[in-house]
């Protein structure tokens, strides 16, 4: 994952924070965007964050029944912590986040 691509999961991740309404769309396309990267010229730890939180929203559900179906699954509460909780990991290494 080069620069520009950190940029844009980021933007993902951001998208996902503001429009509640296409947040499956924006997690899906993080998720591929993480899983598709080879070889990763940024710092090792941002890497980890970033396929630690892909994983982790493999578990997110935004249907309350569905989500009453399997403990593992989560809404959009800790949708948002988990997210905001990596882009503060990923600030704190020194990478620029934008405001979300």
């Amino acid at each position: 994952m080069n620069t520009t691509s950190l940029e844009s999961v980021l933007r993902l991740l951001l998208e996902a924070l503001r429009h509640a309404e296409a947040r499956k769309e924006s997690i899906a396309a993080f998720q591929r965007s993480v899983w598709q990267a080879k070889t990763s010229p940024i710092d090792p730890r941002i890497s980890e964050v970033l396929a630690d939180l892909a994983y982790d929203l493999d578990f997110y559900e935004p249907n309350d029944e569905s989500r009453r179906q399997d403990p593992s699954f989560f809404g959009d509460e800790r949708l948002e912590a988990e997210i905001r909780l990596a882009l503060r990991k990923i600030k704190e290494a020194g990478v620029h986040v934008p405001e979300g």
